[in-house]
């Protein structure tokens, strides 16, 4: 498998990357990250706690973007590792194969995929709480007004705003896969 550029943010064991751009190599069971200056960071699978897929789609004005997230067995920092806009599909490629072999040393519980619970909330925050005061908003204006039409919209209003909301938070809470064919969503093959 050929290498290919990341951007790195973060450690693994403590480990100091430095200046934060490297190559990436999937040999074996380990993921090999040089830098420059000659700086290796190696990363077994068996040394793995937890791995985390992210896709956030690209918009008429950014780019898609692509993120795996890597915490180490017991306390440590996470490593944050970014796809290169060029590369996407040589990046998910490595990924995708070093997801099994985490898989296969420390269980596909130790899988994940989706943004963090931050990213999750922030969502919420923005999105979900607007939902609910518009649904707010129509209750009360349907308690004062008292006609049988506002209270239908009001309550076809709240019924929407329940699972909408839920649909927002499940979409962007952290999950572990099930199977490591559910990473096709977060590393595709080729740029979306």
């Amino acid at each position: 498998m050929s290498d290919f550029n990341v951007v790195v943010r973060g450690g693994f064991d403590g480990a100091d990357f430095g200046d934060g751009t490297g190559w990436a190599k999937v040999e074996g069971d380990v993921l090999r990250i040089t830098g420059a200056k000659g700086r290796e960071l190696t990363i077994p699978a068996d040394r793995v706690g937890r791995i985390r897929f992210c896709h956030f789609p690209g918009t008429a004005s950014t780019r898609a973007s692509y993120e795996t997230k890597i915490w180490p067995e017991g306390p440590g920092e996470p490593l944050l590792i970014l796809a290169p806009p060029g590369r996407v599909g040589d990046y998910a490629l490595a990924m995708r194969e070093f997801a099994a072999r985490v898989a296969a040393r420390r269980g596909l519980h130790r899988v994940m995929r989706g943004p963090g619970i931050g990213t999750a909330i922030v969502n919420f925050m923005l999105s979900g709480c607007s939902i609910i005061a518009v649904a707010i908003l129509l209750l009360v204006f349907a308690i004062y007004d008292r006609t049988w039409w506002v209270w239908l919209i009001a309550v076809a209003a709240v019924a929407v705003a329940g699972p909408l909301v839920a649909a927002l938070l499940r979409n962007h809470w952290p999950r572990r896969v099930r199977s490591l064919d559910e990473l096709a969503r977060e590393l595709p093959l080729t740029q979306r």
